[in-house]
């Protein structure tokens, strides 16, 4: 491997118990486990934590296989067809439409999700009557019931998600859940709630939020776990235009780094200085980009420099005009995560 993306677990533990304060806790790892694969997986399973957020099918099945306790929740779209698959593989689905609500079984397990103003999976506040006759009806009981916060960090808009979500929990007043969760990272570390138990952390999880806006805002503040190191592959005195399209003309010393937008670091990174190495310059080519080395700085061929350690993400990303998500989650899997 080329590169080492680094997870430092004790951070990483510190960022989940601080989110979750007194209660339960789901860790998402959709998306490639917010991008840190399945060293990130298995590291939260080496820590102790047993319940796990998907996305897909195909995710559920990957942490049924590291491991055959974990509790899992998918938590967006299952193909009518696979509903007896997540059955046989103790998989929990979430339920947010009529179609999967009338082909389940007293076998299923399954979640309710409500829309409280995301306007993206959800039942309707209007629909929530019909739905909890359906479940008296059938014998059905839900294991959990759900919704998910569109502005975390907006205050007004929260307090109607969650007066929203208490109109919801009113209505099916009579049902016994197991889990009731409305809070992401941000909303864990900022709202104090009572009707929940359980809390959902995703990029909470290796100390980040969206961007440097929602960091300071927050109240709480996370500990960034992850840092970057990165191979350089040449090393060259240059006098001349660089990359393709010759967009800069550079004089100095120029190193050559193996990664580029097929590893998610894409041409929106051109001009960024990268700290205490030097600033990409040229056309980020698809598996290479190239830095002009900051004056006076020695390089070898071989050597690791460091990409972005701690915040220093927040920095990288809004010059690439993209938040911490989309960044980590197109890291591919060329750069190799380790954990120390």
């Amino acid at each position: 491997m080329n590169h080492l993306l680094k997870l430092d677990k004790n951070k990483v533990e510190h960022n989940i118990e601080k989110c979750r304060g007194d209660k339960d806790v789901c860790l998402m790892v959709k998306a490639n486990c917010y991008g840190m694969g399945n060293t990130g997986l298995q590291l939260l399973l080496d820590l102790g934590y047993k319940f796990f957020g998907v996305s897909t099918l195909e995710e559920a099945l990957n942490v049924r296989r590291l491991s055959s306790s974990a509790k899992i929740l998918i938590v967006s779209y299952i193909a009518p067809e696979d509903v007896q698959v997540c059955i046989d593989n103790n998989i929990t689905i979430t339920v947010y439409d009529f179609t999967i609500l009338q082909q389940l079984t007293s076998d299923s397990l399954f979640h309710l999700k409500v829309d409280t103003n995301m306007g993206r999976l959800g039942f309707q506040l209007d629909e929530l009557d019909d739905v909890c006759n359906f479940l008296i009806d059938r014998h059905l009981y839900p294991e959990g019931i759900f919704s998910h916060l569109a502005c975390a960090s907006d205050e007004v808009k929260t307090k109607e998600a969650i007066t929203n979500f208490e109109y919801a929990l009113n209505i099916f007043e009579d049902f016994k859940f197991e889990y009731i969760h409305l809070l992401n990272t941000y909303g864990s570390l900022n709202y104090d709630t009572e009707f929940d138990n359980l809390v959902r952390i995703g990029i909470g999880m290796w100390g980040y939020l969206a961007d440097q806006n929602e960091a300071e805002l927050s109240r709480t503040k996370l500990d960034p776990a992850l840092s970057l190191d990165l191979t350089i592959s040449h090393v060259k005195d240059y006098d001349g235009y660089v990359s393709y399209d010759h967009l800069d003309n550079v004089e100095g010393t120029v190193l050559t780094i193996p990664l580029g937008y097929h590893d998610g670091f894409g041409r929106a990174f051109r001009g960024y200085a990268i700290p205490s190495v030097g600033t990409v310059v040229g056309n980020v080519n698809m598996c290479q980009h190239m830095v002009l080395a900051d004056e006076g700085k020695t390089f070898n061929k071989g050597q690791l420099v460091t990409l972005f350690t701690g915040n220093q993400l927040y920095d990288l990303c809004k010059h690439g005009k993209m938040t911490t998500y989309e960044f980590l989650v197109h890291l591919s899997n060329r750069i190799e995560r380790v954990t120390q």
